[in-house]
């Protein structure tokens, strides 16, 4: 496993997804079956924030709005 992991949080509909990326991957990581989701922006972010990662964490701007 590399040690270039991020978290990014991101919107999934009206809630929100925290999903595990890696730097080296040439593309951005997107939302999906592996992701951990949340109801407020808060809870995600305070997830992302407790898990370590190498390259920290990265919040989408569109989780702003509305949050």
């Amino acid at each position: 496993m590399s040690a270039d992991n991020y978290y990014r949080v991101s919107r999934a509909g009206s809630k929100f997804a925290v999903t595990m990326g890696f730097a080296s991957d040439d593309e951005e990581v997107q939302a999906g079956s592996r992701s951990v989701i949340f109801d407020t922006l808060q809870e995600a972010v305070s997830y992302a924030q407790s898990e370590y990662a190498e390259y920290g964490y990265h919040i989408d701007p569109d989780c702003w709005d509305n949050a």
